[in-house]
């Protein structure tokens, strides 16, 4: 399904709606995001924090390569479900196989419980992803658009 976000707010209603569909299963999910820079990316993993009810800023761990958000808001706090405990966001732009995001305990990351797991340029490590990673595409439309295919 396509989505089209002309604003911040657009992007934290898409986010929201994303979130609630790939929560129904329950478990942890590892969300894929594709898209050239400037796509909308970052920006839209941001929108999926706040909706987790996760107060402090998240950046892209461009130079760290990941970063671990833990939710800390109540469940009914502000109106959010607490779809998911933890936040992991990873960029793996700087990353050239899929080995090195190993070396990183990747696979031990998987298996956690009520964890999203992001990752930013999937395309780089995509032969340690899951079979079940959920694909987002992103693309920049204009200075004010963005477009989220999932």
């Amino acid at each position: 399904m396509i989505h089209l976000s002309k604003s911040l707010g657009d992007t934290a209603e898409i986010a929201k709606e994303f979130l609630n569909s790939i929560a129904k299963t329950g478990g942890s999910k590892t969300v894929a995001f594709y898209g050239d820079l400037g796509a909308g990316k970052t920006t839209f993993i941001q929108a999926l924090a706040k909706e987790m009810g996760i107060l402090e800023p998240t950046t892209s761990p461009t130079f760290v390569i990941q970063k671990s958000y833990k939710v800390t808001l109540k469940p009914d706090r502000f109106g959010q479900v607490k779809y998911f405990d933890t936040l992991i966001h990873i960029d793996a732009y700087r990353l050239e196989s899929g080995d090195e995001l190993s070396k990183l305990r990747f696979e031990e990351t998987l298996q956690l419980s009520k964890t999203l797991i992001c990752i930013e340029w999937p395309s780089n490590v995509e032969s340690v992803l899951p079979e079940d990673v959920i694909k987002v595409e992103c693309k920049f439309v204009d200075e004010n658009t963005r477009e989220y295919t999932f």
